[in-house]
């Protein structure tokens, strides 16, 4: 009997019940596809919309604030040119009162001059008959009269004058209090700016929890291993392979493998620090080179010390162009798959130094890329004359 003798017979029939079953889970497979398709699609319509939604509350709120800002500069113009109008009136109607005068003055001496040429040839009368006139009583009533009513109109403007340049030079925009509306809207612009580049970043947020066993025994680490400091106090600590015996150096636990992550760390309490990466396979013995963060092919970092900040790595450095007095927080974001690590100012999202094969000629001969697990890296220095307590480090916790 031969193998094909041995094999089940199926039957045309049963060959065909078996390709409706196949049939039927296809189908319904493509349907499960179809309605997560659907799913996805309706899903990433909602988020699109919430955001939207969200960026046109910021929209309202900006134009709300630009529209009251405008108003209360129109408003201050609109008090100050209203003061200026009135001192327009006031000077246009004392114009009217010079213009009176004059004219009444100039009629006057018409009236003058015309009595002088009619009196031409007859002096010796007109003498007489003036004469006659000043005897008059009524006749210097008359005169005195003309007087004052001609001359009298004319303004004493000098003091008003004073006055009114007085008032005119007080009339102003305060300026000085604009300025302040405008420099406080710029730098809203540019932490809005930063913190919508930095929200990009905090989607590939990674915790960072600080290894208790790599950890240096004058470096003390927080309960919730999310701080370090430096004490004078050497700590009761077992020995261990994985610990850091003369350099005050620490790692923390997870190592990065693949993918895209970024952190933050609090700088600002401390006067010198390094902060960076490393292989696991960096050197935890002794006090050379291959120990120290930078200082080797195993770690790259940025440092503060004596209040100069450089970027490490391969036993080379570059003096990073920030002042380090204005660093609080600095940002680490890695691309393990580009060879990517570079190191931000978090409050403003400058680029404070960038490893990888764009600056490999600045530390590295060969390409730079990753070919070990890396951990985040750490270091404190010693203050020969601190507290028990001094130079603290901590990892900050995601804003999203």
């Amino acid at each position: 009997m031969n193998a094909e003798q041995l094999l089940p017979q199926v039957t045309p029939k049963q060959c065909l019940l078996d390709l409706y079953t196949k049939r039927d889970k296809v189908e319904a497979y493509l349907q499960s596809l179809k309605t997560k398709n659907t799913v996805i699609t309706s899903s990433a319509e909602q988020i699109k919309q919430q955001i939207s939604d969200q960026y046109e509350t910021i929209r309202k709120v900006l134009n709300n604030d630009e529209i009251a800002t405008m108003e209360l500069i129109d408003n201050e113009k609109r008090v100050a040119l209203g003061k200026i109008q009135k001192i327009i009136k006031e000077w246009t109607n004392n114009l009217d009162e010079i213009n009176k005068s004059i004219r009444i003055t100039q009629k006057i001496i018409d009236q003058e001059e015309s009595k002088l040429q009619s009196s031409e040839g007859q002096e010796e009368s007109q003498i007489q008959s003036r004469d006659a006139q000043e005897e008059s009583p009524s006749s210097r009533s008359q005169a005195t009269d003309v007087k004052p009513t001609a001359f009298g109109l004319i303004p004493s403007s000098t003091s008003y004058s004073k006055k009114t340049e007085n008032e005119i030079y007080a009339i102003k925009l305060d300026e000085g209090k604009f300025q302040k509306i405008s420099k406080f809207i710029r730098n809203i612009s540019t932490n809005l700016h930063s913190q919508l580049q930095r929200k990009i970043f905090l989607l590939e947020y990674s915790p960072v929890i600080f290894d208790i066993a790599s950890a240096h025994k004058n470096v003390l680490v927080s309960k919730n291993q999310t701080s370090v400091c430096v004490t004078s106090e050497t700590l009761s600590v077992p020995d261990s392979p994985l610990r850091f015996d003369k350099v005050y150096n620490i790692l923390a636990v997870k190592r990065l493998m693949r993918g895209k992550h970024y952190w933050e760390v609090q700088v600002k309490s401390s006067s010198q620090w390094s902060v960076g990466i490393a292989y696991g396979s960096i050197e935890r013995k002794g006090k050379h080179k291959s120990t120290k963060l930078g200082r080797n092919r195993q770690s790259w970092c940025i440092e503060l010390k004596a209040s100069q900040l450089f970027a490490w790595h391969n036993d080379r450095n570059v003096n990073c162009s920030m002042k380090p007095s204005k660093l609080d927080k600095v940002g680490v974001y890695i691309d393990y798959e580009k060879g990517l690590a570079a190191f931000y100012d978090v409050d403003s999202m400058k680029l404070i130094q960038e490893f990888s094969s764009v600056t490999r000629s600045l530390f590295d001969r060969v390409h730079h890329h990753f070919t070990e697990p890396i951990y985040p890296a750490f270091c404190l220095f010693p203050i020969a004359t601190s507290p028990v307590y001094s130079d603290k480090l901590e990892i900050c916790k995601s804003d999203i």
